[in-house]
C-alpha cells in the first residue's frame, strides 16, 4: 500500500509540474482576452480592474478598495515569481537528463503545492473582501458577467 501511495504522489507531482510548465507557456502565448502575446500580470490586473470598475459602476471608495486588493495580489504573485523561475529551470534540467529522480519531482511538487496554497488563501480572502463591499445590484451584475464569460469560453455544455 505504501508503494502505491508513493506512486500516486509522484504521479501527481509530475502532473503538477507538467501542468504548471505547460500551462504557463500556453497561458502566456495563447490568451484570447488580450489578443495573445506575452502575459504581463500588471496589464492583466489593470484590465480586470478597469472592467470591474466599468461593469459594476464602482464608486470612489470601492475603486480604492479594489486597487488595494489588486496591489496586494500582485505583490503576493511577485513574491512567488522566484519559485516559478526555479521550477522552470529544474524541469528543463530534468528533461535533459537520462533519467528523472522521482524524489526531486516530489519535492518540487510539494514546494509548489505549499506556495499555491498560500496564494489561493490570500486570493480567497481578497475575493471575500471585494464581494463584501459590493451592493446587491453589483453582485448580481458580477454574477451575470461571470456566467456570460464562462459560457463564451467553451465551459458550458
Amino acid at each position: 500500500m505504501k508503494t502505491a501511495n508513493k506512486k500516486v504522489r509522484v504521479g501527481f507531482a509530475l502532473a503538477l509540474i507538467l501542468l504548471v510548465a505547460g500551462g504557463s507557456v500556453l497561458y502566456a502565448n495563447v490568451r484570447p482576452h488580450l489578443g495573445g502575446g506575452l502575459f504581463d500580470p500588471r496589464e492583466h490586473a489593470g484590465y480586470i480592474q478597469y472592467r470591474l470598475t466599468k461593469e459594476l459602476d464602482l464608486d470612489a471608495s470601492q475603486q480604492k478598495e479594489l486597487q488595494t486588493m489588486v496591489r496586494d495580489l500582485l505583490e503576493k504573485g511577485r513574491a512567488h515569481q522566484g519559485l516559478h523561475e526555479t521550477t522552470i529551470q529544474e524541469v528543463l534540467s530534468m528533461l535533459r537528463e537520462n533519467s528523472v529522480d522521482r524524489q526531486r519531482i516530489e519535492n518540487l511538487g510539494a514546494r509548489h503545492q505549499e506556495e499555491i496554497g498560500e496564494f489561493i488563501t490570500v486570493a480567497g480572502y481578497r475575493l471575500a473582501d471585494f464581494m463584501n463591499i459590493l451592493t446587491a445590484e453589483q453582485k448580481q451584475r458580477l454574477a451575470d458577467a461571470i456566467e456570460k464569460h464562462h459560457s463564451s469560453h467553451f465551459h458550458s455544455e
